[in-house]
């Protein structure tokens, strides 16, 4: 497990299989994905981003008003209110390493624009949460 560091609290990100050994699927155009998250290990993004353009980091309730009832593309469940906004960060992973530092934000919602930097997309969060949902959106439409 590797510590990362957002605004003086860490964050931990599991590491993905070796390239080598992985089947690296592509994704064009926009991708709306979800993960159960809990502290001390980011989600990454199933699919990888030829570039990922700008990108929506949230947490349940503002994937809820964002996006209601919108499924997953990675097939989890919509997003619902839970009533509790919360920190939330993004990041960008090579396949092999971070390639971008973590950006935060404690409403529930973050926009990042990473342009045509290519890669997986990260979610994190800054304090000890534990069995929340998560939302990304790849190469968003809407900003």
């Amino acid at each position: 497990m590797l510590g990362l560091l957002v605004a003086g609290l860490t964050l931990g990100v599991c590491l993905p299989v070796s390239p080598a050994s992985a089947v690296v699927k592509q994704y064009g155009g926009s991708f709306y994905w979800s993960c159960k998250y809990s502290y001390g290990a980011a989600c990454i993004e199933p699919h990888y981003q030829p570039a990922m353009g700008d990108v929506i980091t949230m947490d349940s309730d503002e994937a809820a008003e964002l996006f209601p009832g919108r499924e997953t593309q990675n097939r989890n469940p919509a997003a619902k209110n839970e009533g509790a906004y919360r920190c939330v960060g993004s990041a960008v992973w090579n396949g092999s390493s971070q390639v971008t530092p973590w950006s935060a934000s404690e409403n529930g919602f973050l926009l990042s624009g990473y342009g045509t930097l290519p890669g997986y997309g990260m979610i994190g969060t800054c304090y000890a949460y534990y069995n929340i949902w998560l939302y990304q959106e790849d190469n968003t439409p809407y900003f």
